[in-house]
């Protein structure tokens, strides 16, 4: 009996001496801050976390994950607003017929 009301102790003292956070940064402690996806772009339709860069914010890059190629620039002249440029190469595809193009691949354009 006596073991018995010990181990009931012990299990009511880890229940109630058990402090649990919700929050992502107790668990966490580094300053989360917005990245690029593969094409270059964070924000609202790229990634979820929908973290924008800081105002006055400019990054460009290259990224390549084949068959594609990026070239991007992206600016965040206000907290609430990005613009970006993606140039994408698709290293698989030619532009056209071989006569008209030669070997040249085919080029994208992208603003955001």
């Amino acid at each position: 009996m006596k073991s018995s009301l010990r181990a009931f102790s012990f299990y009511l003292f880890l229940l109630f001496n058990t402090h649990l956070s919700a929050s992502l940064e107790d668990y966490y402690p580094y300053q989360l801050s917005p990245s690029s996806s593969n094409y270059g772009d964070t924000g609202l339709l790229e990634m979820p976390s929908a973290r924008f860069m800081g105002a006055g914010g400019l990054k460009f890059g290259i990224s390549a994950s084949w068959p594609n190629e990026y070239t991007f620039i992206v600016a965040s002249p206000f907290p609430w607003l990005e613009a970006g440029y993606r140039y994408t190469e698709q290293k698989t595809e030619k532009y056209g017929p071989f006569v008209f193009s030669g070997n040249q691949t085919l080029k994208e354009k992208v603003l955001i």
